[in-house]
């Protein structure tokens, strides 16, 4: 082993490595994610963290509120079938009272047409009366069933106005049951509202959150795009080029920037990054796993202590490193021109990029070599 070696891995072990005149950090298990170091970027990312949050709670209300008035439309439709009961109960009590109407009119109809009979009896002289029955016995007889049908009419009748009296009360009790539960029913329908206008308030909320996250998560972006173009600028940008990366088809779209959720490739890399492209490159050509190697910046020193040769000289197929910047950047080398210059492919640098956005694919061509330092996997 050579001192240079020597000297380096001495260094590397204490977290500084020095290539090429420029210093390397080591990092432990650091991860590439973004170029936000701008205050206006920050101060956007804390907007974007405090309106999702938010916007979760925003929704979290909403739904605690969806089921609320669930409960009240479930109650407000038993309290109408109760009710509708009831009403039957009413309509069948009112029939048997207007029934029991008739009957009491019969009865009292009939007591007063026996009434009338046994007035103009009364009236006829009893030697009269008594010659015209058969005997005594006959009178009597006579005079007994009439008293006893004057009896029965008056207690029948005497029932039947009690029936009627008790069918009122009842109707009267129902009548007030139905208006205690329509006054329920629109104590519920209040509620209901009021759920319901709380309800669309905190939609409301949700939606202005949610905007105020779109918003930051916007600017975000642009603030990181321009920090991309600060520390990876240079060389021609290329319309074409060969992108084999193999999660092509999730990006931009898969990328951390655009989604809630953080996606890996097999490396641990996010996705659509530099980090997961340059990490592809290598493992394509090479065969190799550059995975726990941290943000893009510490690349080099991971190369080294895995040792693979890092150094200025450009070769194809080689990953150049840039160190500048919170997060550094690394592109995979395409070509070695004469001129003294690189053709690279990489990810995360708006300017290159196909779509414009960070998380795509770029090519550039006529990169000045000493942009990067460069690890060398043969």
């Amino acid at each position: 082993m050579s001192n240079y070696w020597k000297n380096g891995l001495a260094v590397i072990m204490a977290g500084v490595m020095i290539v090429s005149g420029m210093v390397i950090y080591r990092s432990e298990g650091a991860e590439a994610v973004n170029y936000c170091v701008s205050e206006k970027c920050k101060a956007a990312q804390k907007a974007l963290s405090e309106a999702t949050e938010a916007e979760e709670a925003a929704n979290k209300n909403v739904d605690t509120l969806e089921e609320k008035i669930k409960q009240l439309e479930a109650n407000i439709r038993t309290m109408e079938a109760s009710i509708e009961a009831n009403e039957e109960i009413k309509q069948s009590l009112a029939e048997k009272i207007v029934e029991t109407q008739k009957v009491l009119e019969e009865q009292q109809n009939a007591l007063a047409e026996l009434l009338v009979e046994i007035h103009f009896e009364k009236e006829v002289d009893p030697i009269t009366l008594l010659a015209g029955s058969n005997s005594l016995s006959d009178f009597a007889e006579k005079q007994a069933r009439s008293d006893t049908l004057k009896e029965q009419i008056t207690t029948s009748a005497e029932q039947v106005r009690e029936t009627k009296e008790s069918l009122e009360a009842k109707k009267t009790q129902v009548q007030i049951l139905i208006e205690d539960q329509e006054s329920q029913k629109a104590t519920i329908e209040t509620d209901k509202a009021e759920q319901a206008e709380l309800k669309k308030k905190y939609e409301d909320d949700a939606d202005g959150y949610a905007a105020a996250a779109e918003e930051a998560k916007k600017t975000m972006i642009e603030e990181m795009a321009k920090q991309t173009v600060r520390y990876n600028s240079g060389g021609i940008v290329v319309a074409s080029g060969t992108n084999s990366y193999g999660y092509k088809a999730r990006c931009p779209q898969d990328n951390w920037r655009y989604v809630p959720i953080n996606y890996f490739d097999s490396w641990g890399y996010y996705l659509c990054e530099c980090t997961s492209y340059a990490a592809f490159k290598a493992n394509e050509r090479w065969g190799v796993s550059v995975s726990g190697w941290g943000d893009a910046k510490y690349w080099g020193g991971g190369a080294l202590m895995r040792g693979y040769r890092v150094d200025g000289v450009p070769a194809k197929h080689t990953v150049g490193v840039q160190t500048g910047g919170t997060w550094g950047h690394v592109v995979w080398v395409e070509a070695v021109n004469g001129d003294g210059t690189v053709d690279i492919s990489e990810y995360n640098n708006s300017t290159s990029s196909v779509s414009g956005s960070p998380a795509d694919f770029g090519y550039r061509s006529h990169v000045p070599v000493g942009s990067y330092y460069y690890i060398h996997f043969e």
